[in-house]
């Protein structure tokens, strides 16, 4: 048998039957189509080859006030020629007033969950769910799939759930099921970030406060909720500490057990005036530094229907990413453990290189102002028991009194010297001209009544209500510093709340807001 015959042996392509050469689904051949976008561009540049289909680009530019980080956000939707997961939100418009009963809990797993996936026990368990945490009772156990699933609704029916409610529900859900399901962080912190910029929303720092530190590790774009430093919210400061700087106060041996509520009260109480000094010199980062350009899909690994589908691009200003600046807030937080250390009588200290002297400063002004409080109180408390009796009446200053006690003194006086000598006295006492006497009085009077409790008092109203015309009136009259009177009340609210009422900085002294009920209702007790 020759060669060629043999090698032809092996072939069964005759043997097999023809194929039918498969024809595409969509139309092959590809289409120009015309688009509008906002700018100077070209009419020819408005151009897009597409694979079959037309389709339009829908374009919006903003800037959020609220971030100064963040410089332009661009949210471009696709419209027409995409209809993928459109049965999903007409199920969801169809399931979305559905009553549900109590129900027993039945598991529920699927990579990208939807409603046909489901049997009917697990849909009537998700609907209970669903109507427990409308209520906002978040207790009910919930397969991440579930939860998921009540967060698609959000996404994609924005004319049922408004921006503003979602993004309430969204945070909710993420702080009630983050410890048993902690899964969800990876994906919650972009779909909130990712919420926010589509509909143009502020970060909402404040609803996730108590763990947002615990999760700007897994941020994606970090910036988005850290660009507050002026905000109130402490998480936020510890969460951005977390981004720079190269040592965690968190894990250190001494800021955990007892002692943790009070390292983290300190440590962010101390370093938020270091910030936002380097926020204010443009440390943190600068406006005329070149920004960065953040480009994706929104709402990654989710179920999004063509309404909601879209493409963000964010131009930013990167947040301090020098070795320098890591350094120096690394050197910054040292330091205020060593005071926290000292405090608590620990001897070790920490290494601390290059310390800036205005960070030591601000740090030491912190802790100057808690230590001298705190050192006050304990020195009241550590006093002997026989001090106390040779302490003045706590009453108030009667003037009649002040009169019989002087009375009685001359009194004694006349029956303790002789005859010649008290005459001589009583001669001197009548000689007395009466109306200077009574001006006297009346002066002391006033200097009684307007006394440093008295302007502490005036200050803390004018301060409160924020009459800056009172406020430096007072000021004026008190012949004291303004720091001098911040720091009283803060050792007279130190003594009741164990905290300082007042921030005292360059500018003068801000009430703290969270203190502020407390201060009001001290106030009206005051006459």
């Amino acid at each position: 048998m020759a060669q060629d015959q043999r090698d032809d042996f092996w072939d069964i392509s005759k043997l097999a039957p023809n194929a039918k050469k498969p024809q595409p689904r969509f139309k092959t051949e590809n289409e120009t189509v015309s688009f509008e976008i906002a700018g100077d561009a070209k009419p020819e540049e408005n151009r897009i080859t597409v694979l079959g289909r037309s389709a339009k680009m829908e374009e919006s530019t903003y800037v959020p006030l609220s971030n100064p980080l963040i410089r332009k956000v661009t949210v471009r939707r696709m419209q027409g020629g995409y209809d993928f997961y459109e049965s999903f939100r007409k199920a969801a418009l169809l399931y979305y007033d559905v009553a549900a009963e109590p129900s027993s809990f039945v598991s529920f797993y699927s990579y990208m969950p939807q409603y046909s996936q489901m049997n009917a026990e697990q849909k009537s368990y998700y609907f209970y769910l669903r109507s427990e945490i409308r209520k906002g009772n978040y207790s009910l156990r919930a397969d991440i799939s579930y939860l998921y699933l009540y967060v698609y609704e959000i996404l994609n029916l924005p004319e049922k759930i408004p921006p503003k409610q979602g993004i309430s529900l969204l945070c909710k859900l993420w702080r009630a099921y983050r410890k048993s399901l902690p899964a969800i962080d990876r994906y919650f912190s972009v779909w909130v970030q990712d919420y926010c910029i589509v509909h143009q929303l502020d970060a909402p720092t404040a609803e996730i406060e108590d763990f947002i530190y615990e999760i700007i590790d897994a941020a994606s774009f970090k910036e988005f909720y850290l660009g507050g430093v002026y905000s109130k919210n402490a998480g936020e400061i510890t969460a951005l500490l977390s981004c720079l700087s190269d040592y965690d106060w968190r894990s250190g041996r001494y800021s955990g057990g007892e002692h943790r509520d009070m390292y983290k009260k300190h440590v962010e109480g101390a370093m938020l005036p270091v910030l936002r000094s380097l926020w204010e010199s443009g440390a943190l980062f600068c406006e005329d530094a070149a920004t960065e350009r953040l480009t994706r899909d929104a709402f990654p690994c989710s179920l999004c229907t063509h309404s909601v589908k879209c493409r963000i691009e964010i131009e930013y200003y990167p947040l301090g990413r020098s070795d320098a600046l890591r350094a120096r807030v690394t050197s910054a937080l040292k330091y205020v453990e060593n005071c926290l250390r000292s405090a608590l009588s620990v001897k070790s200290r920490l290494a601390v290189k290059n310390l800036h002297e205005k960070d030591k400063a601000l740090i030491d002004m912190y802790f100057e102002t808690l230590f001298r409080a705190v050192n006050e109180k304990r020195r009241l408390e550590q006093r002997e028991s026989y001090e106390t009796l040779y302490d003045a009446p706590r009453q108030e200053m009667s003037f009649a009194g002040a009169d019989a006690i002087e009375q009685s003194s001359w009194e004694n006086t006349w029956r303790l010297v002789d005859t010649e000598e008290n005459e001589k006295i009583s001669d001197e006492e009548h000689s007395i001209d009466e109306p200077i006497v009574e001006a006297e009085v009346q002066e002391d009077t006033k200097r009684a009544e307007e006394s440093a409790d008295v302007y502490v008092v005036r200050y803390l109203r004018a301060l409160i209500s924020a009459d800056e015309t009172e406020k430096k009136e007072t000021v004026r009259r008190s012949a004291l510093p303004e720091e001098s009177l911040a720091e009283k009340v803060n050792e007279i609210f130190f003594a009741i709340l164990d905290d300082v009422v007042l921030e005292i900085c360059d500018g003068g002294a801000v009430l703290i807001e969270d203190y502020r009920e407390e201060v009001s209702e001290w106030l009206n007790r005051q006459k």
